[in-house]
This record gives structure tokens, sequence and C-alpha cells, in this order.
């Protein structure tokens, strides 16, 4: 399995003051992030040169709010990637004067920041058997209503342990407060395409 950070999002905020360093709603605004832009292809070459690959760089929806994608990586090695990844960002934007945080909610008034992980599902081996046992090029399918076996036992058990990775996806007090609003899960469910539901699957076509 590889798993991606597509959705770190860091608010950024004046250092004095703690208010937001840009006021409004600027999601992929390329003029708002224009400000910003030597600050975070600094940051995009830093990470690089630690094996970190950050696939874009944009505004996103809260006021001083960036969401930046990392690209994928197996196992624990996207964890410290991650972690890496904070604590640089944090570092970077402090040298200029500027605080970094990817607190929850760090104002009341301003849209939560979040993280989502994206689950890609690969064979171990060309001799790993998939449902009817026959190698399949889909690992996850949803085909006229159905999910095939890969895809039920692999949402089944993100389903099924949702209450034990609430524990550690939101360990804070701070965290709950972004459950049960806009874009966080309240329920543990799954769609397609839905942005709403604890587990959003893409339908990608084999054409």
């Amino acid at each position: 399995m590889s798993l991606g950070l597509p959705g770190l999002l860091p608010a950024v905020l004046d250092e004095e003051t703690i208010q937001p360093v840009a006021r409004g709603t600027d999601i992929f605004n390329t003029l708002a992030i224009s400000k910003f832009e030597d600050t975070l292809f600094e940051i995009e070459a830093n990470m690089r040169n630690m094996g970190i690959q950050v696939e874009t760089l944009q505004m996103e929806y809260g006021s001083s709010q960036f969401e930046l994608t990392l690209a994928p990586q197996q196992g624990l090695d996207a964890a410290d990637a991650a972690f890496r990844f904070k604590h640089g960002v944090k570092e970077m934007f402090q040298q200029k004067g500027l605080l970094a945080t990817f607190m929850t909610k760090p104002l009341a008034d301003e849209t939560a920041n979040s993280c989502h992980f994206n689950h890609s599902l690969e064979p171990l081996s060309e001799d790993t058997l998939f449902s009817g046992g026959a190698l399949s090029d889909e690992v996850f399918r949803y085909e006229d209503g159905k999910l095939n076996d890969i895809a039920r036992y692999w949402l089944g058990g993100l389903l099924k342990h949702a209450p034990a990775l609430t524990a550690l996806c939101a360990p804070t007090f701070n965290c709950y407060r972004r459950l049960h609003g806009p874009w966080a899960p309240s329920h543990g469910n799954w769609g397609l395409e839905n942005r709403s539901t604890m587990v959003r699957s893409k339908h990608v076509s084999a054409h």
C-alpha cells in the first residue's frame, strides 16, 4: 500500500498579533499565493533536499491557509515525511517572522485546518489472487452497484475501526471542534466522489 498526504493545510499567522497574514476566501487564487511564492518555493526546495516531494502548492478556503500536497510513499515512510514536513514548514516560516500552525482550529471564526490521506492498493506480487481467484488489473473495483472482495474488505476494516481511528486522528479537544462541521466526517461511512464521507472512493475508469 502506498499512502499519500495530499491535504496538509497550515494556516500562516503574524507572530505578534496571531492573526492571518491575508484575509479572505482565496482558494486556488494565484494572485493571492504570489505574495508568498518565494517562501513557498524555498520550502519546496528544502523539502526536496530532505527527500520529500511536494507536488502542489495552493491557497485553500480559509484566510492565510495553504495546501501543500506530498507525493505518495510506502508505509511508515509517509508518516516520517509528514512529521519532517510539518516541523520543517514551521521552522522555515518562523525564520520569516511568521507562525505556521497545523492546529485544527487555531481561529474560531475561520475555516479549520486539516489533513487527509490517499490510500493506493497494489498487488504485492504477480502471484496475488483477487476476487474470482484470478489476477485483476483493478485491485479496488466498484461496478454495477457492487464492490469486489478486496474493496469490501479494505473499506470494511476502515469503517469497523473508525471509532479507534478517531482517537488517533483527532486526539485533542481542539480537533473535535472540526467534527460534525463542513468537510469533516461525522459518521463511519463511504461514498463515491463524496467529500462529506469518512472514506471517499474516487471513480477511476478502466479506459
